[in-house]
């Protein structure tokens, strides 16, 4: 028999699960949020500098989301920006901007 409270009380129970988010259908993220965690913070910075130094396999897309500065390339100079962007002392750049990364889901890491 079911008893209120007990592992056997199976009344009421939900079994799924409504907290979790779905990030694989998301499509628009900012750029500079590189660990797509929907926060710029100094993090996203330290994750683009390990990735640049292949310390961490980065997607395509995390690419693009560290891309700040659109020079066309994906550098030290664009993690510094969102280093500098955590701290209110950023420049004319692209961090926090959002972006469609749909172009970039299929696309060969």
């Amino acid at each position: 028999p079911d008893v209120p409270g007990s592992d056997t009380d199976t009344e009421g129970t939900d079994t799924e699960d409504t907290d979790t988010e779905d990030t694989d259908t998301e499509k628009f993220w900012q750029i500079g949020d590189v660990n797509m965690d929907h926060k710029i913070t100094a993090k996203d910075s330290l994750l683009l500098q390990r990735g640049l130094l292949k310390l961490e396999k980065l997607s395509k897309v995390q690419f693009v989301l560290g891309e700040v500065n659109f020079d066309g390339r994906e550098n030290n100079r664009d993690a510094l920006e969102i280093l500098r962007y955590t701290i209110k002392l950023h420049d004319d750049n692209h961090v926090g901007e959002e972006i469609d990364i749909t172009p970039y889901l299929n696309e060969e890491e």
